[in-house]
């Protein structure tokens, strides 16, 4: 309790400071009150599309090692993940790896680790697809090249392939608790890799999971009447969800709208116009996350509730 208290005080924290930082360009926030519902809709439907995509790696992953799970399963757990990273940072796997344990009897750890290098899998996916995107913009002249942008999609795609293409061998046991955590990440990759369609078909979806993401936001400049490209689009959103993985507030509050307000910047767009996009993004996905998480989570512990009152009524 005491360690969840300091994680909320921190995030408490960390968003005032962002919030103070970017006041700014709060002078166009009165755009989200002029979105037609249809475009909200339609931000809200790229959402499920995208944690669609997401449980479908979860699927292939998780039937990959013996749990079977339907695709519908799939998808209320991918939301459901969602809903518990929105309400605690960083516990965004928690629920679904207590579900699977109690209605699969899959190990927690598993889990736990087997997940790591799905994202390390999107990392990569950011730095190729940003550097194409942001290779093109400067080739038809619209964007002049920027090295800390490059730097910073690079630098991704090279530390996710160092420890996704290198083998490490880190011994058991270790009293950091950082090195026991990369030696969970790199036996987990070592099963993972030795299946290389599965892996091939895991980079595609990751690859259509953020190229949701970056329509999704692309339709938010769009619904408030704001032309952007969407090459331009695509490398803010993936600085967006580069700054998702900060992992100390909820769903990367705050730091997401940083980092695409700053992208944005970067690629000519007004960084009012970009935050606005990014809120009302954020307030769509909050929305959405509550409304099918809420129902995933009725969904999959409804059986687990029956079983725990006939046996209480047993007993």
């Amino acid at each position: 309790m005491k360690k969840v208290l300091v994680r909320i005080i921190i995030a408490i924290v960390l968003v005032s400071l962002l919030v103070y930082l970017g006041r700014r360009h709060f002078d166009r926030l009165y755009l989200i009150l002029e979105t037609s519902p249809l475009i909200l809709a339609g931000i809200a439907g790229l959402f499920v599309i995208m944690r669609s995509l997401q449980g479908e790696v979860f699927r292939r992953v998780l039937r990959f090692l013996g749990a079977g799970v339907s695709f519908f399963e799939a998808n209320m757990l991918a939301m459901l993940a969602s809903l518990t990273n929105l309400v605690l940072p960083r516990l965004g796997l928690g629920a679904p790896a207590v579900y699977l344990k109690k209605r699969h009897n899959f190990p927690y750890a598993n889990f736990g680790s087997l997940m790591l290098p799905t994202i390390l899998l999107q990392v990569a996916c950011i730095g190729v697809v940003g550097l194409l995107c942001e290779l093109w913009l400067f080739s038809v002249g619209s964007l002049e090249w920027s090295w800390p942008l490059a730097g910073v999609l690079a630098l991704s795609l090279v530390l996710s392939l160092l420890v996704l293409l290198i083998p490490i061998r880190i011994g058991n046991n270790h009293k950091w608790r950082i090195v026991n955590f990369f030696q969970r990440l790199f036996s987990s990759w070592e099963i993972l890799r030795t299946n290389k369609k599965l892996l091939c078909y895991m980079f595609a979806l990751q690859v259509l999971v953020l190229l949701a993401q970056a329509l999704r936001l692309w339709v938010c400049f769009k619904g408030m009447g704001i032309e952007v490209s969407i090459p331009a689009i695509i490398i803010a959103s993936f600085l967006g969800h580069l700054g998702t993985l900060v992992g100390y507030t909820p769903g990367g509050l705050g730091f997401r709208e940083a980092a695409i307000t700053v992208g944005c910047q970067l690629m000519g767009v007004d960084p009012s116009s970009a935050l606005a996009a990014a809120v009302l993004d954020r307030i769509v996905m909050t929305a959405t996350v509550l409304g099918f998480g809420g129902f995933s989570l009725w969904y999959l512990f409804k059986p687990m509730r029956k079983e725990i009152e006939q046996v209480s009524v047993n007993d």
